[in-house]
């Protein structure tokens, strides 16, 4: 049995390319709008941080409950 990391496992590379891309724009968007409104409130040092961290887990979790189903057909070949 051979590993190797080229072999087809049943996952569409491309699928799987366009989710991290997705992701990491939203996660890069939701830091731009979080610095902006932390700027906008005034907040600085720890206070910035836990807004920062808030939206981060906000934004997670929406991604989560929203996107996240179990819908493997979609990137998964046949």
């Amino acid at each position: 049995m051979s590993t190797n990391a080229n072999t087809n496992n049943g996952i569409n590379p491309l699928a799987v390319a366009h989710n991290v891309n997705a992701l990491s724009s939203v996660h890069f968007l939701s830091a731009c709008f979080t610095g902006a409104a932390a700027g906008i409130l005034g907040l600085t040092n720890f206070s910035g941080f836990f807004l920062f961290l808030l939206s981060l887990l906000f934004s997670a979790l929406c991604i989560s409950a929203f996107r996240c189903v179990n819908r493997s057909e979609i990137a998964v070949t046949h």
